[in-house]
């Protein structure tokens, strides 16, 4: 009487998921990678130039104020 088709378009990423489910693994979140990815990008420019905590913080920050000790 009713005929009902499901079709389920399978991902990379649904592929993941079901495997992480069957296997009981969890997955890297992707703010966790994303995380991972500033930290790497930190310590490469500290490593690059050497900043000054003044230098890494206008760096980081592009409104970062100077310190007050600066003030003259």
């Amino acid at each position: 009487m009713f005929e009902t088709k499901v079709e389920i378009n399978i991902t990379p990423k649904l592929a993941k998921d079901f495997c992480a489910a069957c296997f009981n693994y969890k997955r890297v979140k992707p703010i966790k990678r994303t995380r991972k990815q500033q930290i790497a990008k930190a310590k490469h420019m500290m490593d690059w130039h050497n900043h000054t905590s003044y230098e890494w913080s206008q760096w980081w920050h592009k409104k970062a104020r100077k310190p007050k000790r600066w003030k003259q």
